[in-house]
């Protein structure tokens, strides 16, 4: 999936992302527009934008951007 992809199911949408990286089970639910809940394995941390969700190495480490196409989406 693509990162436009990825911003158009997050921002217009508004539904979550669930996929594996790394061996961890990982996710994006957007709770507001200005409030997105991102998880990999144990971790997890909130974000105010998507842009500052695709840019984060939250996951593992790597961006959302970074890793976009090496995942599937579930």
């Amino acid at each position: 999936m693509s990162i436009d992809d990825i911003r158009e199911r997050l921002e217009v949408n508004f539904t979550h992302i669930v996929f594996d990286y790394a061996g961890k089970h990982c996710g994006v639910d957007p709770l507001a527009a200005d409030r997105f809940d991102a998880w990999c394995g144990d971790e997890d941390e909130e974000f105010e934008s998507v842009d500052e969700l695709i840019e984060s190495p939250f996951f593992n480490g790597k961006t959302l951007k970074e890793i976009c196409d090496e995942v599937e989406m579930m």
